[in-house]
């Protein structure tokens, strides 16, 4: 219901995503609520494959959370728009 509230789009500088599996379509509605140039903190399990990232969201860096736990801290950064606002982002 949030994603069909404009005023939470572009709104944020950081969203964190955790104990959760992410899959590219979810991605793509997160990436609503995070502003150009924001950023996602993707905490994921040792087991997860790493997530494909549809435009406008690139990999920024990935760290690791420790040999204990064997996660992982994806960074991932929302592109400054080149397209007008409004343009549809296809979703693979």
């Amino acid at each position: 219901s949030l994603l069909a509230d404009p005023t939470f789009h572009d709104s944020f500088d950081l969203l964190s995503v955790r104990a959760v599996r992410v899959e590219a379509r979810v991605f793509a509605a997160l990436q609503a609520f995070v502003r150009p140039g924001g950023r996602i903190l993707h905490f994921r399990g040792a087991a997860e494959t790493a997530p494909l990232l549809p435009p406008p969201l690139q990999l920024s860096g990935a760290y690791s959370l420790g040999e204990a736990s064997r996660g992982q801290l994806l960074v991932i950064v929302k592109a400054v728009r080149s397209v007008p606002r409004g343009t549809p982002i296809p979703v693979r």
